[in-house]
């Protein structure tokens, strides 16, 4: 265990006995170091298909038509909270949801496009409609027009597959599969063999969600310099990004054995907030995490000191660098 203790003194130069410890009243942080693992229940994969219990958990599937790359129309659909985020050349994401949350959807028609319906779940011409999601549900978004025809589509399917943890993939254009997202395809330009053209290289881009980290991809042609997946659209391809959730460790605030010590302790990321009148609190942060502990003094208190821990003793704001078992 590692005790990270902040030191407020009453007034300044003027110091307030306290029994058993003349002179001082004091904060104690505890990092204990102790793995704590927290059960995240396994979402449904992008098919449907149930790997275990799903839990709080159920699919979204949105679905487009007319088919994006064809030019007979166009648009965006996004959903709040995240998780649908289907761009004018999306043409499927599949989100999960907890059961029974409300989940607005928006369509937004692409330049020489209008939005026509919604069909499934939905129904009805306005732009905005709200599903609950109670159990597995499907949503098709209408559109209607002219947009931009892409040549020779090919699509491309990014999954999460079996990732216990959480992530964004992104690429340029349409495609973006939100933290929620476990499924999306987007279409992009094939080859062109009359002109000598292969088809659009596409770059996909991940970034790990608090608490998760990337574990790798499966489906690309290369990885670059900066682990990003490189695509070559020369047929239909699909690419796994996979996240692992990291393990959570116990950050606790301890300030019941000082209780005259007044002031405020606060963490950034989020989970501690003990107050002036908190005696102690704890937080789940995952392990290797870099965690910035503030100490805010309370009415004519200031801090003198931290003790022990990565902490220095002269900084208001301190940082425990990725703390480990």
């Amino acid at each position: 265990m590692r005790y990270l203790v902040a030191v407020p003194r009453h007034g300044v130069g003027k110091a307030v006995p306290l029994q058993g410890n003349p002179g001082i009243a004091r904060f104690a942080v505890l990092v204990a170091a102790v793995a704590v693992f927290l059960m995240t229940p396994s979402a449904p994969t992008a098919t449907g298909e149930i790997i275990v219990d799903p839990g709080p958990y159920r699919t979204l599937t949105l679905t487009k038509s007319p088919n994006p790359s064809t030019g007979e129309g166009a648009g965006t659909v996004s959903s709040k909270p995240k998780g649908i985020a289907c761009g004018a050349a999306c043409e499927e994401a599949v989100a999960w949801f907890y059961r029974d949350s409300l989940v607005a959807l928006t369509a937004k028609p692409a330049n020489g496009s209008s939005f026509v319906e919604w069909g499934g779940a939905c129904s009805g011409s306005s732009p905005v409609c709200t599903v609950e999601v109670s159990e597995a549900e499907e949503v098709k978004a209408v559109f209607s027009g002219l947009s931009k025809e892409i040549f020779n589509p090919q699509a491309l399917t990014v999954t999460k597959g079996e990732s216990d943890g959480y992530g964004t993939v992104k690429a340029y254009g349409s495609l973006t599969c939100e933290y929620a997202c476990s499924e999306t395809t987007v279409f992009y330009q094939g080859p062109n063999e009359g002109k000598g053209k292969p088809g659009q290289t596409v770059t996909l881009k991940r970034y790990p969600a608090f608490g998760s980290e990337f574990s790798g991809w499966s489906g690309c042609d290369s990885i670059d310099g900066e682990g990003n997946c490189v695509v070559t659209m020369g047929t239909d391809r699909t690419v796994t990004a996979e996240y692992t959730a990291l393990p959570n460790m116990p950050l606790t605030v301890d300030k019941n054995a000082y209780a005259n010590g007044a002031g405020k302790v606060i963490s950034k990321p989020r989970g501690i907030n003990c107050a002036a009148t908190c005696t102690t609190q704890s937080a789940a942060m995952p392990e290797g995490t870099s965690v910035l502990l503030t100490a805010k003094p309370g009415k004519e208190t200031e801090l003198v000191e931290w003790q022990g821990g990565d902490c220095d003793e002269e900084q208001l704001n301190k940082e425990i660098h990725g703390f480990h078992p």
